[in-house]
């Protein structure tokens, strides 16, 4: 957008900081939604994939700020998936969520991922985390 001062001698280029890109993964319509719902509330970017190859080909050809994958579902699981975004592609590596039941110190050594949180999710606490993980603060 250029505005221009009354007297027109200059003119001022004003920019808008481009949202966060997030990418959710989980095989569970119901948990996309909500959690898509949710993260575009609080003006986040979203797209969602219903497992790891759909989020692998996302991954590749998207730059994404945030992965939110759930630990397993079909095909590439969460694990998995998250090595992925973290090594295996040629854009900067999103930081990574992981969503599961299973003890998360194994989870976090396993996939290098930067928080886990247990199911069922709790919003509040959620967004708690994505905001410590954005900020680079270890979740």
């Amino acid at each position: 957008m250029t505005t221009t001062t009354q007297s027109g001698i200059f003119s001022l280029k004003l920019y808008k900081e481009e949202k966060v890109k997030v990418l959710i993964v989980d095989d569970e319509d119901a948990v996309r939604m909500l959690l898509s719902r949710f993260l575009e509330s609080l003006d986040y970017k979203v797209d969602t994939a219903c497992d790891g190859w759909e989020a692998s080909t996302y991954l590749s050809t998207n730059s994404y700020d945030l992965l939110i994958t759930d630990y397993i579902h079909p095909g590439m699981d969460g694990a998995a998936l998250a090595r992925y975004a973290k090594h295996e592609i040629d854009l900067p590596p999103p930081r990574v969520i992981i969503l599961t039941g299973y003890p998360e110190s194994e989870i976090l050594c396993e996939t290098g991922a930067e928080a886990c949180l247990p199911k069922p999710i709790n919003l509040s606490k959620l967004k708690e985390v994505i905001e410590e993980v954005l900020s680079g603060v270890k979740g």
